[in-house]
């Protein structure tokens, strides 16, 4: 009994050290007095938000999609959303002090971007298809809806007389929706690699493991902030 409590306090305080180092706190940001709203395309005239399963022409449907020209305001939020992978306890570990840096803040170095964050969990939908989070977005008046999934695989190296490493494979998709139309404007897949080794601060070879896929996945996430910066500067309304 003594050892699987002992057991159970390490597991508590190693969660709780990945939590509280270099953690970051991002605010979303007010909407700009100057905020100007694009006029709808008239080629979309679609309700989306109900799908395409209501009797109607699927052909005429297909090509109002097509044909339709989004074009963004000059001011734009950005409502980011994770979604999980298969892989257990993800979850968190792209939360930490270089998300910010490497992520959060270059959309908001841009001139056609305002605010970018992640959407509140409380506002988040049960069911995550795309036109609940779309309706989720717009509550919180988000123009572009960024959406990502990650997935890492680690490759260990123990050894007896020096420090384990840890070879971190971090492949990153992402999808850029306008939530005005659903139309999605932009893709993105980015596949990284880092390498670590065990510190004498970590707590165990987990927590070394853990870092190196978070350090992995905001280099691809710096990637996909790049992108997202070029192609809202192509869509902002002239």
């Amino acid at each position: 009994m003594g050892k699987v409590i002992k057991g159970l306090a390490t597991t508590i305080l190693l969660i709780q050290i990945i939590f509280l180092s270099g953690c970051a706190t991002v605010g979303s940001m007010s909407r700009p007095m100057n905020y100007q709203a694009p006029i709808p395309d008239e080629n979309l005239t679609t309700n989306l938000l109900s799908g395409m399963s209501a009797p109607t022409d699927v052909d005429q449907s297909i090509r109002q999609l097509l044909n339709a020209k989004v074009r963004l305001p000059k001011l734009n939020r950005i409502a980011i959303v994770k979604l999980n992978s298969s892989q257990i306890n993800e979850g968190f570990i792209e939360l930490n002090s270089d998300t910010f840096q490497t992520f959060i803040s270059p959309l908001r170095e841009s001139p056609h971007i305002y605010d970018a964050a992640y959407l509140p969990t409380l506002l988040m939908p049960v069911n995550k298809d795309m036109i609940e989070l779309r309706k989720a977005s717009a509550l919180f008046q988000a123009d572009l809806l960024l959406v990502y999934r990650s997935q890492c695989r680690s490759f260990n190296d123990y050894k007896i007389f020096a420090n384990n490493h840890t070879k971190a494979y971090c492949d990153l998709e992402s999808l850029l929706i306008d939530v005005r139309s659903g139309l999605v404007v932009a893709t993105a897949v980015s596949r990284k690699h880092w390498i670590a080794k065990e510190l004498k601060d970590d707590v165990d070879f987990y927590e070394t493991i853990l870092k190196a896929q978070s350090h992995t996945i905001n280099l691809a996430l710096k990637d996909i902030a790049e992108l997202t910066v070029a192609r809202v500067s192509q869509l902002v309304m002239p």
